[in-house]
């Protein structure tokens, strides 16, 4: 909890000293613009959790924070019965079930 409150403070601060800035950037301007630019900044602090709630997170899978694993070992593939392979691989082998049974994949021992 105080991470996501240490978190709202953060952007909420950010947001703000950008508003200075840009107030400090035009103090030869008009004073309307001024609070202006003051206001808008406020009214996004304020609206910062209402937008944290609504909106969904994003996270940035392409990028990985450390280092791929190695693989010490090729990977092995189980060997098949060799009649029943060449007949699912020709072209024209007739039948869809020679090539289901012969492209069965044990999807429920790959999720372990």
């Amino acid at each position: 909890m105080s991470s996501f409150l240490l978190a709202f403070f953060a952007r909420g601060a950010a947001v703000l000293a950008l508003a200075l800035l840009i107030n400090r950037r035009l103090r030869r301007t008009s004073a309307a613009l001024r609070v202006t630019v003051l206001a808008t900044a406020l009214a996004a602090v304020l609206v910062l959790p209402v937008l944290a709630a609504v909106v969904p997170s994003w996270h940035l899978g392409g990028f990985a924070t450390g280092a791929p694993p190695a693989i010490s070992e090729p990977v092995q593939l189980p060997a098949g019965d060799g009649a029943r392979m060449t007949a699912a691989a020709s072209p024209g082998a007739g039948a869809s079930a020679a090539s289901a049974s012969a492209l069965h994949v044990p999807w429920a021992a790959l999720a372990t």
